[in-house]
């Protein structure tokens, strides 16, 4: 996802999703299996190669130093397809002479190369629930923030959960991790229940415990998504709750993503009362965004990711 100064690579961590979030179109899949740690970080690098840098190192960071602009790109392969267990990582991806510093996309026509810097973002926000597939998500994370991996900072990379408060509190515990997101959109408990299946079992006092034992870098904070949907979770009183819910912790953000239209009984909210709500949320201290999603008209949004037709050749080991 392209912007000024930046792009943003959104990776799915499972094909379809156990959680079953019934606002969500990839819950309507199910779980159809775990992604292998190679897989995930193959959407990093492809991204990279179709959209990124040009450069054969793996570094697409903005803030790339000397140090590593001077890797040698087959070791940083190697290196790399080794410490995932021997995925095949780097296939289609043929190495080529740099053209310009690591960390750029390269200079327009008369431009300096600085120009051509861009910041790239990962998120952790496809399909699946990474948390439910730790192992392979985390041997990809610590190549996509490894120098000599891909270099990517902690800063930029982020992993949103539903809300499992084991792997939360297994995550904390990673030397190398991303930022975290939860997925919150809900208020109390009941609403989250009959939206989020999985608070049953991880409900909002424990969740809240779990994000508050979170050891957070100096630089962190949690972030909390908040999917808004008309007349379901998107009141006043809705929004002062959700105040409230945060109050124990010190450093939040919540993202308001207004709903992405799918086959499913809801609706997105109106603008006037996303506005209110951010409004409401930042009068009381809590810093609350608008995030819109891209790619909501191919129906590739935040939800909408689900397959239109799953003919009977499809099997899990060809449906990503």
């Amino acid at each position: 996802m392209p912007s000024e100064g930046r792009q943003t690579i959104c990776i799915s961590t499972q094909a379809g999703c156990a959680v079953d979030c019934h606002f969500c179109l990839t819950a309507q899949l199910g779980l159809i299996r775990n992604l292998t740690g190679g897989e995930i970080l193959a959407q990093a690098l492809v991204a990279r190669e179709e959209h990124g840098s040009k450069s054969t190192a793996l570094t697409m960071e903005e803030d790339a130093g000397p140090e590593n602009q001077r890797r040698n790109p087959s070791k940083i392969a190697s290196g790399a397809k080794a410490r995932i267990g021997g995925t095949q990582l780097m296939s289609g991806l043929k190495p080529r002479p740099p053209r310009h510093k690591v960390g750029t996309q390269g200079p327009k026509p008369g431009a300096t190369e600085t120009a051509g810097k861009v910041q790239t973002n990962v998120v952790l926000m496809g399909q699946g629930e990474p948390l439910l597939n730790f192992e392979p998500v985390m041997a990809a994370l610590r190549i996509m923030l490894d120098p000599e991996g891909m270099g990517i900072s902690p800063k930029h990379v982020t992993l949103s959960t539903s809300g499992i408060v084991p792997g939360i509190e297994r995550l904390g515990r990673e030397k190398v991790r991303p930022k975290l997101a939860i997925s919150l959109n809900a208020s109390n408990d009941e609403q989250r229940d009959a939206l989020m299946p999985i608070n049953k079992r991880y409900p909002l006092k424990v969740l809240m415990e779990g994000c508050k034992n979170y050891p957070l870098r100096p630089w962190e904070h949690v972030t909390f998504e908040y999917v808004m949907l008309g007349d379901v979770n998107d009141s006043p009183e809705d929004a002062r709750r959700v105040v409230r819910l945060l109050a124990a912790l010190k450093k939040v953000k919540v993202n308001l993503i207004p709903w992405n239209p799918g086959e499913l009984p809801y609706r997105e909210s109106s603008p006037e009362r996303i506005e209110e709500f951010r409004r409401i949320l930042n009068d009381k201290g809590v810093p609350a965004f608008v995030r819109y999603s891209r790619g909501r008209d191919v129906m590739a949004a935040c939800g909408q990711l689900a397959l239109l037709d799953v003919g009977p050749q499809s099997s899990a080991s060809t449906v990503l």
